[in-house]
């Protein structure tokens, strides 16, 4: 009787409250892997200038400094952006290349380098990432580097790719 009174208490103090019993979480597919792609999602550069190049329609801007290094030294950032998207990039002096801190892409602005583009379907978007599984209804696809610090996070709406969004471990970081 006593759990009776305390299940019917709950239930009147939920709905006094008006709170909702049910889950609202997304359902998410990891995936782990090490791959260049992931280090290099929109191509390799030597320079913010060749980047530049290549991306004509892009505004870019400077930035803030990251500790980029052990040592705690900094190297500077430039962030590109178009209309609801951007990316930003450091030179880093042992690659020789523009390694990306994070990426934020709405619209199909900024394709990346393997032709995925936000809008496409769910269907061409695991053909495009080599994803086996193409049959999820997952609202999310996370892919993580095992080693390089780098998430790539593909959100779904109506079974169309509607935001892409990448982080690296600089990203993260706090002066």
């Amino acid at each position: 009787m006593k759990n009776f009174r305390l299940t019917l208490l709950a239930i009147c103090l939920l709905c006094s409250i008006n709170l909702s019993a049910k889950s609202i979480a997304q359902d998410t597919l990891h995936l782990v892997r090490e791959d260049q792609f992931l280090r290099y999602p929109l191509g390799t550069s030597n320079s913010f200038r060749s980047f530049e190049n290549a991306n004509k329609k892009l505004i870019s801007s400077t930035g803030d400094k990251v500790k980029a290094y052990q040592n705690g030294s900094t190297a500077p950032t430039k962030m590109f952006a178009l209309q609801k998207s951007y990316v930003r990039f450091y030179p880093d002096k042992n690659t020789k290349k523009l390694e990306l801190i994070n990426s934020i892409i709405l619209g199909n602005e900024i394709p990346l380098q393997n032709g995925v583009t936000v809008g496409m379907d769910r269907a061409t978007f695991f053909k495009q990432m080599n994803i086996p599984d193409g049959n999820t209804s997952a609202n999310t696809v996370e892919i993580t580097s095992k080693t390089a610090g780098i998430s790539h996070f593909y959100q779904f709406n109506d079974n169309k790719l509607s935001s892409i969004k990448i982080f690296s471990k600089l990203f993260y970081q706090k002066d």
